[in-house]
């Protein structure tokens, strides 16, 4: 990288009072700044500087956090949290209703997301920062500042004014001749393709093979002692005296990587993929892939075939899942009926889950109600959720699941009005109903056809419930609490009778059973989202009789 100070670059003082003039400078209406530089130049350092001098700002940091955790900590920090609690409005909403004129600061949102194949740094700025930009209230006079890394690029896209500076991060420490010492050169390269910034020794030598190098974790060991690695990398720990392996300065790791020939690096990820999807990898590995595995499938365009690989899929945090997922499909059209379909469809209708086992159970509901070939895929998620308590799990259901068409016939998706848990002498069923017509009836816990019950049938001690915008309340009523798990907005109607709930969703018609051994915290606000996915779904196949000859 060139060392030449660009014209103009300024310091980082006369940055600071630049940024403190233009935010007290009088105007009408509400602008915006862009705070630009190499990584190590002080830009988030100025922001901090600039919070100190104006204690009331808003300071939302996007180091390591989603474009979804940074909407919901500026809705949080602008005293506009009331935007999470209820289905209706997004991040658009959120800036909608700020006022008191904020200082409004969004620091590191270059180093926004979890793994180093993301977007979310674009979602944090073409997203949220946009959304404030667009939709704050007219006549408000707010001050929003916001650090990236192309100030003057992001000015000419979204206006406003941009401060570049500098000095930071200029170019690599020396390396040895490659044939002085090659082990260097690929521990080093090996230890840039990891998707998570911090790398568990065993993991390190794992992913020397996926690049083709044998490279024993002893002698890895040994190479962070030497004065020459040391320039670069360091140990670490993630707090339970785990050791773990980073690089010092996180901009070597995005230069390294950028310059890997991108077909190398997909085969690269490729192997990563295949070495940490095995089901008897150890626990360093386990916890890597936990965090990681979703961005090596990204980077290596095979993210579908990992979403069909349902153990792999259930070992990895939701967190990381969403974020590889928005990175792998990005101006990419997912194709319809694949596993990156239904994963569309969860993000469209808002799963935002707070805990892992949540996210199972979520996505459980929706192997069960996707075709019947999925049910397998759905007891295999069960068996691989291992120690993960679900807080409840889908004994069955009916219906039609999102995204599930036909060109030969109709889909019906009935508006069920009406669903009880009705108590008989062969046991409890659930029975559903539309203004007009009976749609069916089932055993509660089997899921089996049942006779519809006569209109005498004895429902009591079961608790109805409507899904209405701020979420569950007495059916019938405007508001009030319920008893029920939280869920998306397409679950419309729910009915409880102990430890089972039947659902009325868009879908369909579910069962799910409480894990009465599980915790019963309930997991705060609603299931939604503030920023949605920027995926997008590819036309559908023509069906092959559509194509053949009309006439002999």
């Amino acid at each position: 990288m060139s060392t030449t100070p660009n014209p103009d670059e300024v310091t980082a003082e006369l940055a600071l009072n630049r940024a403190l003039q233009w935010i007290d400078r009088p105007r009408e209406t509400s602008a915006w700044l862009w705070i630009g530089g190499r990584a190590g130049s002080g830009r988030t350092a100025l922001l901090r500087e600039v919070v100190a001098r104006h204690p009331g700002a808003a300071y939302v940091d996007g180091a390591g956090k989603s474009a979804e955790e940074v909407a919901r900590e500026v809705a949080t920090t602008l005293g506009v949290a009331a935007a999470l609690d209820t289905f209706k409005g997004d991040i658009a909403a959120v800036a909608r209703r700020i006022s008191d004129d904020p200082v409004v600061v969004l620091a590191n949102t270059q180093w926004a997301g979890r793994l180093r194949t993301s977007r979310e740094p674009q979602r944090v700025v073409e997203r949220v920062a946009r959304a404030l930009i667009t939709f704050h209230p007219r006549g408000l006079r707010m001050r929003l500042l916001v650090e990236v890394d192309d100030a003057p690029g992001r000015a000419d896209e979204l206006g406003g004014r941009h401060l570049t500076l500098q000095g930071g991060f200029e170019s690599m420490p020396a390396l040895a001749e490659p044939n002085e010492d090659a082990n260097l050169s690929s521990a080093l390269d090996a230890l840039a393709l990891a998707e998570h910034r911090f790398v568990p020794s065993p993991v390190w030598s794992l992913l020397c093979s996926a690049l083709g190098q044998d490279i024993p974790q002893s002698r890895l060991e040994s190479l962070l002692d030497d004065p020459v690695a040391g320039d670069w990398i360091h140990r670490t720990d993630d707090g339970t005296g785990t050791p773990l392996i980073s690089f010092k300065q996180e901009a070597a790791a995005r230069q390294l990587r950028t310059q890997m020939p991108a077909e190398q690096a997909r085969s690269w990820h490729a192997h990563a993929v295949t070495a940490m999807s095995a089901a008897d990898s150890p626990e360093a590995t386990r916890w890597y892939a936990a965090r990681a595995l979703a961005g090596h499938a990204a980077a290596a365009g095979r993210f579908n075939a990992f979403l069909e690989d349902t153990p792999a899929v259930t070992g990895v945090g939701h967190e990381s899942l969403f974020e590889g997922f928005e990175a792998a499909f990005h101006a990419r059209p997912i194709p319809q009926g694949t596993a990156g379909a239904r994963l569309h469809y969860m993000a469209r209708r808002g799963v935002q889950p707070s805990s892992q086992g949540e996210w199972l159970a979520l996505l459980h509901l929706t192997l069960m109600q996707a075709e019947p070939t999925e049910e397998a895929a759905a007891d295999r998620l069960l068996a691989a959720a291992g120690p993960v308590t679900l807080p409840w799990r889908t004994l069955w259901a009916e219906g039609v699941g999102a995204g599930v068409f036909s060109t030969d016939e109709v889909v019906s998706r009935p508006i069920l009005r009406t669903l009880q848990i009705v108590h008989t002498p062969t046991g409890d069923v659930v029975t559903a109903r539309t203004r007009r017509e009976h749609i069916g009836t089932w055993d509660l816990a089997t899921g089996a056809p049942r006779p519809e019950p006569d209109e005498a049938a004895d429902t009591s001690d079961t608790t109805r419930a409507d899904q209405g915008p701020k979420g569950w309340r007495p059916a019938g009523a405007l508001s009030g609490e319920v008893d029920l798990p939280r869920m998306p907005e397409y679950a419309l109607r729910g009915t409880r009778s102990g430890h089972h709930i039947a659902l009325a969703t868009m879908d369909g018609v579910c069962v799910v059973e409480i894990n009465q051994s599980a915790g019963h915290e309930d997991a705060p606000g609603l299931l939604k989202c503030l920023v949605g996915t920027d995926t997008t779904l590819a036309r559908a196949d023509l069906p092959a009789q559509a194509l053949a000859p009309t006439t002999d």
